[in-house]
Formats: structure tokens, C-alpha cells, sequence
């Protein structure tokens, strides 16, 4: 965040949200101590592409497992940490938040969603697939997003080759946009 605030990075890509979940859960779990993620590139107003990627687990130590783990279910990530599944309420909350804090973006800004999970473990049968909270993602960005805002969502997983591709390309068209941007103000 103190980099993009003194100018250091003029763009993002930021596609694993997941120390979201650690701000949301009260600077819970093992991503803590990356709260206001998202408000520096939207308040600086550099080209931003977002992807809500893993927003949907918290990744916890053994001693901080909540006490309704079981309820939740989780998955060892190694022998110190799981990730462990959040509700659709919480998985809905930082969309909210996510929205919130985009909407403040004073520069070319992108949300892009694979439809097909936020994740590894998140094809279809897995531990994380979750197509309807997903479903319902998409209702709040395209209802809440400010209209600069582009929102694009893809049949695609996290996870294929495919979705990181689309990453790519879409980044380059924001910053030829952006570098246009320069050029024409200049």
C-alpha cells in the first residue's frame, strides 16, 4: 500500500483477495495485517485489475481454528495452517466491501470473475465449489459497481490456464488505455 501511495507502482493486478477474509473475521488467521486492501490503488487512482480470488476461505493456524470449524469444513493446506470455508453471508460481505472500496477508484478499474471458482479445489465435486455463491457475487458486483467500473465474467475456473491468459490480456488493454490516457492529457 505505502508504494502505491508514493508512486512506486502505477498499476495493479491484484487477482487473490484473501487477507480480506482475515480483515473481515476481526484481523483474524494467518493473512492478517493487510486491512484496507484495495483503498490505495482506488484512492491514487493508477489502472487496477481485480479478481475476488479466494474470498471464500480463511487460512488459519491449528490454534486459531474457529469454533465452528467442523461446521464449516476445511481442508488441511500443510501440516500448520487449513483453509477453512466461510459462509455465503461472509463470501457476499466482502463483495460488498470489495464494491465499496472500488467504487472510490479514481482510475481505470476492471473486476473480472471466473464463474467457475475462486480457487484451487473448486471445480465442480471439490471442497470449494460453490456456483451459486458465485451466481450471487456477480448479481452484487453488476447491481453495485459505479458504471466506469468494467465488470466482466467468464465460464472459466481461478485455475485454468485459461482464466490467467484473459488476466493478461486484460491488463494490457488497461494499461494501453491508461499510457493513451497520458498521452491525450499531455
Amino acid at each position: 500500500e505505502s508504494m502505491i501511495r508514493e508512486g512506486v507502482i502505477s498499476a495493479v493486478m491484484d487477482l487473490s483477495l484473501h487477507e480480506m477474509t482475515a480483515e473481515y473475521l476481526g484481523d483474524y488467521g494467518y493473512s492478517k495485517g493487510a486491512d484496507n486492501r484495495l483503498c490505495a490503488a482506488a484512492e491514487m487512482g493508477i489502472p487496477a485489475l481485480i479478481c475476488p480470488g479466494g474470498i471464500d476461505f480463511a487460512c488459519l493456524r491449528k490454534e486459531e481454528l474457529l469454533k465452528d470449524e467442523e461446521d464449516r469444513g476445511y481442508v488441511w493446506h500443510n501440516q500448520d495452517l487449513t483453509h477453512t470455508r466461510l459462509y455465503e453471508s461472509e463470501i457476499l460481505d466482502i463483495t460488498h466491501t470489495i464494491v465499496e472500496r472500488l467504487n472510490r477508484s479514481k482510475g481505470k478499474t476492471e473486476v473480472i470473475l471466473p464463474m467457475g471458482g475462486l480457487r484451487t479445489m473448486s471445480y465442480p465435486g471439490e471442497f470449494f465449489y460453490k456456483p451459486e455463491t458465485i451466481q450471487k457475487m456477480r448479481q452484487i458486483f453488476e447491481a453495485d459497481l459505479k458504471p466506469e467500473i468494467v465488470f466482466k465474467a467468464y465460464d472459466l475456473n481461478f485455475c485454468d490456464p485459461e482464466f490467467a491468459d484473459i488476466c493478461a490480456q486484460e491488463m494490457e488493454a488497461l494499461l494501453n488505455e491508461a499510457e493513451g490516457s497520458r498521452k491525450e492529457s499531455a
